[in-house]
Protein backbone atom coordinates (compact mmCIF):
# COMPACT_ATOMS: atom_id res chain seq x y z
CA UNK A 1 0.00 0.00 0.00
CA UNK A 2 1.23 3.62 -0.62
CA UNK A 3 2.09 5.47 2.03
CA UNK A 4 -0.54 8.13 1.22
CA UNK A 5 -3.39 5.62 1.38
CA UNK A 6 -1.34 3.74 4.74
CA UNK A 7 -1.54 7.07 6.13
CA UNK A 8 -5.27 7.58 5.59
CA UNK A 9 -6.46 4.17 6.87
CA UNK A 10 -4.90 4.78 10.10
CA UNK A 11 -6.71 7.91 10.38
CA UNK A 12 -9.95 6.36 9.98
CA UNK A 13 -10.10 3.06 11.43
CA UNK A 14 -7.95 1.41 13.96
CA UNK A 15 -5.72 -1.37 12.47
CA UNK A 16 -7.46 -3.97 15.30
CA UNK A 17 -10.38 -3.04 14.20
CA UNK A 18 -9.58 -3.49 10.53
CA UNK A 19 -8.22 -6.93 11.27
CA UNK A 20 -11.46 -8.44 13.72
CA UNK A 21 -13.44 -7.18 10.49
CA UNK A 22 -11.20 -9.32 8.35
CA UNK A 23 -10.76 -12.25 10.27
CA UNK A 24 -7.00 -11.73 10.92
CA UNK A 25 -4.71 -11.23 13.50
CA UNK A 26 -3.67 -7.75 14.48
CA UNK A 27 0.63 -8.45 14.20
CA UNK A 28 -0.14 -10.08 10.88
CA UNK A 29 -2.21 -7.67 9.60
CA UNK A 30 0.57 -4.85 10.65
CA UNK A 31 3.51 -6.94 8.84
CA UNK A 32 1.46 -7.02 5.86
CA UNK A 33 1.23 -3.34 5.93
CA UNK A 34 4.55 -2.76 6.51
CA UNK A 35 5.38 -4.59 3.78
CA UNK A 36 7.59 -7.54 5.64
CA UNK A 37 4.98 -10.31 4.65
CA UNK A 38 2.64 -11.03 2.12
CA UNK A 39 -1.21 -11.85 2.36
CA UNK A 40 -3.49 -14.54 -0.11
CA UNK A 41 -5.68 -12.53 -2.30
CA UNK A 42 -8.41 -13.82 -0.63
CA UNK A 43 -7.37 -12.40 2.49
CA UNK A 44 -6.28 -8.98 0.41
CA UNK A 45 -9.88 -9.11 -1.07
CA UNK A 46 -11.27 -9.27 2.97
CA UNK A 47 -8.84 -6.67 3.53
CA UNK A 48 -10.19 -4.02 0.89
CA UNK A 49 -13.73 -5.09 1.94
CA UNK A 50 -13.37 -4.40 5.39
CA UNK A 51 -11.25 -0.94 4.89
CA UNK A 52 -14.01 0.16 2.68
CA UNK A 53 -16.81 -0.21 4.93
CA UNK A 54 -14.64 0.80 7.90
CA UNK A 55 -13.80 4.37 6.13
CA UNK A 56 -17.28 4.71 4.08
CA UNK A 57 -15.06 4.44 1.01
CA UNK A 58 -14.22 2.61 -2.26
CA UNK A 59 -10.17 3.88 -1.59
CA UNK A 60 -8.82 0.69 -0.97
CA UNK A 61 -8.50 -2.62 -3.69
CA UNK A 62 -7.14 -5.99 -2.71
CA UNK A 63 -3.86 -4.55 -4.73
CA UNK A 64 -3.28 -2.34 -1.96
CA UNK A 65 -2.95 -4.98 0.86
CA UNK A 66 -0.41 -7.04 -1.77
CA UNK A 67 3.14 -6.79 -0.90
CA UNK A 68 4.17 -7.79 -4.84
CA UNK A 69 1.73 -4.99 -6.11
Amino acid sequence: MNKKKLKQLKERTKIKTLAEEAGTDRSYLSNILAGRDRCSYELAKKLAMAANKLTFSYDYLPEDFRKDQ
